[in-house]
């Protein structure tokens, strides 16, 4: 699946495309991959494995969900009041955000002259 993701993602690399039909390909092809693993997971309930079967049943159910989601973003205006992603974002974004700052001010340190300013920032490391 992810070679087949790669091979898209070559091919629209030669034309110029916005990212809002690049999501919408990968959103279609993305499902293909997630009803995929619901063809698995009966496979395995019909040959008697049921513990496999379930965990796969439950990924499958796990990235319908994102698929559902993915859909309501790029093929409607919308977007729905059960999406994780702005919480994810934001716990994720806060975290990237405090890094960015702390190597800024590293950065900024390493950048000033030798002079009484630069004492006062060593300090701070």
């Amino acid at each position: 699946m992810l070679t087949v993701l790669d091979l898209i993602n070559h091919y629209l690399g030669y034309f110029t495309t916005n990212s809002k039909t690049k999501g919408r390909i990968y959103t279609v092809v993305g499902a293909g991959g997630v009803w995929y693993l619901l063809y698995l997971a009966y496979r395995f309930f019909v040959n008697g494995r049921w513990l496999r079967g379930a965990l796969i049943a439950a990924v499958f159910l796990l990235l319908l969900y994102f698929v559902i989601l993915n859909i309501i973003y790029y093929f409607t205006k919308h977007t729905s009041k059960w999406d994780v992603s702005p919480r994810i974002e934001k716990l994720l974004g806060d975290l990237m955000r405090k890094r960015v700052n702390v190597n800024r001010r590293r950065l900024s340190c390493r950048l000033m002259d030798y002079t009484v300013d630069r004492m006062l920032c060593q300090a701070q490391w």
